[in-house]
């Protein structure tokens, strides 16, 4: 399930200047397998900065990045995929805050303070 911080949406949440990123925390739930998150600069290059390649919703990984943080700036991109299984289910898992739905969100612990930043997108919609 792939979604995308667009560099409008940076654009917008880094008008005050660019952030460092110290920390992300990759967030599903049961049916959750892999996350990865790649970041496009507005020059093009393209790096994967997430990579979790066995998601497990009881023993979730914090990725740290110091000393050598990454530094996200106003136009660049992020790309978020999430892969799920849901095999063991008879039934249609749907989005949702419960354990037994399913989200994809990968938080960030970053500096200097900016307040709450979120680049949401919900059916190809930034939020």
């Amino acid at each position: 399930a792939p979604s995308t911080c667009t560099s409008d949406c940076t654009k917008a949440l880094l008008d005050q200047g660019p952030i460092q990123v110290t920390a992300a925390f990759p967030h599903m739930h049961f049916l959750g397998k892999s996350l990865s998150v790649d970041l496009v600069k507005a020059n093009g290059t393209r790096s994967r900065i997430l990579d979790d390649k066995v998601y497990n919703y009881n023993s979730p990984t914090t990725y740290e990045y110091g000393p050598n943080y990454v530094l996200l700036e106003a136009g660049d991109v992020l790309h978020s995929n999430c892969e799920f299984s849901s095999t063991s289910r008879n039934e249609t898992t749907r989005w949702g805050f419960s354990s037994y739905s399913e989200m994809c969100f990968t938080f960030i612990r970053y500096f200097p303070l900016r307040g709450e930043l979120s680049c949401l997108q919900y059916d190809s919609k930034d939020f």
